[in-house]
């Protein structure tokens, strides 16, 4: 017996013919594929991975984590049809750091243009503005 198999990602549609099961109408049953995307949140993200650099004795190069390749490890749990079909790493640029630290903002764009190179695709926002109130003082002030 010959067993055809074919997929329609874009519809996300795979068939294989004769049908698991086969039914001597002939019909075509259609298994519907797991299409997978990851969302991620860069400052969480970035948060974790510093505390689990510090918590391995500090002197551990964390920080390039190949995100495309952990997020590919997980794509099993969701089925044998499951295949990943985007990533997205949502973050901020930390501009009002840069009086502090001058390179914080070109060293986090470089790691941008790193994932885009991998296929991740970036979305970049601002921070939200703040207002703050002193207990002591009770003075207001605005904050990033």
């Amino acid at each position: 017996m010959c067993i055809i198999e074919f997929s329609l990602p874009q519809l996300g549609l795979r068939a294989r013919w004769p049908p698991l099961g086969y039914d001597p109408t002939g019909l075509l049953v259609f298994e519907s594929m797991n299409r997978v995307a990851f969302i991620i949140d860069g400052f969480n993200l970035y948060h974790s991975v510093r505390d689990a650099a510090n918590d391995m004795g500090g002197n551990a190069s964390t920080k390039w984590l190949d995100i495309k390749s952990l997020c590919s490890s997980y794509i099993y749990l969701f089925g044998k049809t499951a295949s990943l079909t985007e990533i997205y790493y949502f973050s901020a640029l930390t501009k009002h750091l840069e009086a502090s630290k001058p390179d914080v903002t070109r060293r986090h764009q470089n790691f941008i243009q790193c994932l885009e190179a991998t296929g991740i695709i970036t979305e970049l926002n601002r921070f939200k503005r703040k207002t703050v109130r002193c207990h002591s003082c009770k003075c207001v002030f605005s904050k990033l």
